[in-house]
């Protein structure tokens, strides 16, 4: 077991590691750690008088500034300009709130002064603190020193001697005759202690740095203290939570509370001109980036999606069942089910929908158990059910076979059994339904739906996989009976369409790109071959074969979507967001070529408009189309 005594045996320990860089490493991590430890100790600040109290804030403000550095360099190895001046920014105002202006790299104190820190007396400085908060802001402090010089290119020794006086720091902070009695004896050394163990035993760096705060539980003195700390800050009414919550996810760990590295970067390389301004300007801003930032985090949904080579690509099913035994016992019953009933259905000619929704859970289960995708199933059931209640009336049983109702019945219980035992069945299931479709606007909601898939189909900003994935969440919405079946349908896809947008929006902030663009490759007849809807297969093989009809990657396919996203904001909640998000980084409308109109034609859609489908005749209410609703 590691025993860290004193600043020898700190930089003794972190010596012995090889190589450089991973010494530089664990420097970050065991620095970023031991001070975000004693942070609670800072409440003590807080305790100034009124005239005082703003810079108390200010200072509490600069600390966790300066500890969201460290910790995004200790979890996410940040290289980079960007990064690397917005940690000597925030060290400097640190520094300054302490020592008053100057150079942070000269921040040297005076041994009567630290020592006078150790003792529990008063410190010199901007504001008076009590000598628990000198050393806590000191050592997040030296964690931000720590992070920033391991922010570079290339390896060398300042981390490890900045991370010694960090944890060095931290300790004592801890450890002082007023801060013993806070977080009791010897706490700070002992989770250094573990930390370095953990890293004896292998543990990466970035692993550690996402583990909660302290691994054996935090004593209840530094529980009562983080209270403390808490309460102050949100009785201050400045939107202190966006910070309280970054602190208890790190005492939680990544694991209970994952963080958003995007997020987390953001934050911590707000500018500094920002940071300036004070807690209540700071703080709006880290909500308005939370908001904007879990906008884009991808939903459960049948289909996850990122951007690969400027085009948006289905990922693979990374579901996980409860049981994998149960679960591929599970399978080979419906599918063994769903094959003989789907033979039999046949033979007998039924109902064309049933016969395409037995289809349609075929193709789902695949050849195989590793070829099933878990969050597909979940719409394939809602549709079997749906011909359950159609036909389990009087009327219903004079059109289908009592055996063949029967036997409905009992694959639609083997494939619920099969979805019930994977997890993200569940959560795409609520998923669909916090979405809360407006019924009266359902006709409007598909037309925007039938025009996302077209657009995708003609579009080289997605992959095959892509475009398959949206072509196959789309799949249940052509047999459906009654509104209501209809809307379940659409939330379905609607979820994973969210997604496709989530992840092309994010893929063009992160680049810096504009949405918008070129519309490229589309020739004045197959442009009005497409404003007249084409048939689908001939549209969808000439964006498979490589002969898209609009060219521009996922710039110009979010471009070209974004009508249809509007309409959607307008009527499905999550979609506002990202139809903002839209709006703010679109460019000038893509050109689209302007084809001479055909005599008496009757088209006047806009350019970026797609085309939708021919609405189907309404059929004769009988049992074949009508559920019990």
């Amino acid at each position: 077991m590691v025993e860290f005594r004193d600043r020898e045996s700190i930089a003794s320990w972190l010596e012995r590691i090889t190589p450089r860089q991973r010494q530089n490493d664990v420097s970050v991590t065991l620095a970023a750690r031991a001070a975000l430890r004693v942070l609670p100790l800072i409440v003590s600040t807080l305790g100034q008088p009124r005239r005082k109290r703003s810079e108390a804030t200010a200072l509490v403000l600069r600390v966790f500034r300066a500890l969201a550095l460290a910790w995004v360099e200790a979890r996410y190895s940040v290289k980079g300009e960007k990064y690397r001046v917005a940690a000597n920014s925030a060290i400097l105002a640190l520094a300054n709130n302490i020592v008053g202006p100057g150079d942070p790299d000269q921040l040297v104190f005076t041994r009567n002064e630290y020592n006078a820190a150790i003792r529990g007396e008063k410190s010199s400085g901007i504001i008076s603190i009590d000598a628990r908060s000198f050393l806590t802001v000191n050592a997040a402090l030296d964690a931000a020193r720590t992070a920033s010089v391991n922010a570079v290119t290339f390896p060398s020794e300042f981390p490890a001697r900045f991370a010694v006086l960090a944890i060095h720091n931290a300790i004592n902070a801890s450890a002082n005759a007023i801060a013993r009695e806070v977080l009791g004896s010897g706490a700070g050394s002992a989770c250094a202690d573990q930390d370095a163990s953990a890293f004896d035993f292998g543990i990466p760096s970035a692993q550690l740095a996402g583990s909660p705060l302290w691994l054996e539980g935090a004593p209840n003195p530094a529980e009562q203290a983080w209270q403390m700390l808490k309460t102050a800050l949100l009785a201050a009414e400045e939107g202190w939570e966006v910070w309280t919550d970054w602190y208890e996810a790190r005492l939680a760990g990544d694991a209970a509370r994952p963080p958003i590295e995007a997020l987390e970067v953001a934050r911590a390389t707000i500018p500094d001109a920002t940071w300036n301004d004070g807690p209540a300007v700071v703080n709006a801003e880290i909500k308005r980036l939370i908001a904007e930032h879990q906008s884009l985090q991808q939903r459960p949904a049948a289909f996850q999606f990122r951007v690969v080579d400027d085009k948006i690509d289905a990922l693979p099913e990374d579901a996980r069942p409860i049981d994998a035994e149960t679960a591929r016992d599970f399978y080979d019953e419906a599918k063994r089910k769903g094959q003989d009933l789907g033979d039999r259905l046949q033979c007998a000619q039924a109902d064309e929908n049933i016969r395409a929704h037995v289809d349609l859970l075929l193709a789902r289960l695949g050849s195989s158990y590793a070829e099933m995708r878990p969050g597909l199933m979940i719409s394939v059931l809602r549709s079997l059910e749906s011909d359950v209640r159609a036909y389990d009336s009087e009327e219903g049983r004079k059109e289908l076979a009592a055996a063949h109702l029967s036997s409905i019945f009992n694959l639609t219980e083997s494939v619920r059994d099969l979805c019930a035992i994977f997890p993200r069945s569940r959560e795409i299931e609520a998923e669909a339904v916090s979405l809360g479709l407006p019924m009266q606007r359902l006709p409007e909601i598909r037309v925007a739906i039938d025009s996302v898939v077209a657009k995708v189909n003609h579009s080289d900003g997605a992959t095959e996989g892509g475009r398959e994935a949206i072509n196959a969440s789309a799949a249940d919405l052509a047999h459906q009976r009654g509104l209501a079946e209809e809307a379940k349908q659409s939330a379905y896809f609607l979820v994973d369409f969210a997604n496709f947008t989530r992840a092309g929006v994010k893929y063009l902030k992160a680049t810096g790109r504009a949405v918008g663009g070129e519309i490229a490759g589309v020739g004045a007849d197959s442009w009005r071959a497409f404003r007249r809807g084409a048939p689908k297969g001939v549209e969808r093989g000439a964006a498979q074969a490589g002969k898209a009809l609009v060219v521009g990657g996922v710039a110009v396919l979010m471009h070209w979507l974004g009508s249809d996203i509007a309409a959607l904001g307008a009527m499905v909640g999550p979609y506002l967001p990202l139809h903002e998000m839209l709006e703010k980084m679109t460019a000038a409308a893509p050109d689209a070529p302007a084809p001479e109109p055909d005599a008496g034609s009757s088209f006047s859609e806009d350019a970026d408009d797609a085309p939708a489908p021919r609405p189907s005749k309404p059929r004769k209410p009988t049992a074949r189309n009508r559920g019990k609703t």
